[in-house]
């Protein structure tokens, strides 16, 4: 390649391009560390966000012992209602069951509503964290 004054120039002005192309990518690094900071941000709001699922898998958890202690329920009730029956052909110690029984159902909708506190909770962490979770990504 023979070095005329216009072939310096333009190798010159490919040079100057070279650099504006360089100082941008610099530019997008930057813009990159930027976000790469504002994600760190909103990872410390993860903090929260993790406790929230940490909350919501305790919900789920409630929420399959709440199934369960339905189950529970309606068999303690299934009971009450055999031992209500058979207090009309025995009354000997027929109405300790009977107490004994609705006892196991009111504690079964004690745990039952328990849940749903729990359940409450959770909604109640997942509206603050969309309202107020989340950074800059």
């Amino acid at each position: 390649m023979k070095w005329t004054k216009t072939t310096t120039i333009r190798y010159f002005e490919s040079i100057s391009v070279c650099f504006v192309y360089i100082s941008s990518y610099f530019e997008s690094i930057s813009v990159c560390f930027v976000s790469i900071s504002g994600c760190f941000v909103s990872i410390s709001d993860f903090v929260s966000i993790s406790g929230c699922f940490e909350s919501i898998s305790g919900c789920f958890v409630s929420i399959s012992s709440y199934f369960e202690s339905i189950s529970v329920c309606f068999v303690s009730i299934s009971g009450c209602f055999v031992s209500i029956s058979g207090c009309f052909v025995s009354t000997s110690g027929c109405f300790v069951s009977i107490s004994g029984c609705f006892v196991s159902i009111s504690g079964c909708f004690v745990s039952i509503s328990g849940c749903f506190v729990s359940f409450l909770t959770t909604s109640e962490c997942i509206v603050l964290t969309v309202k107020h979770g989340g950074g800059t990504v």
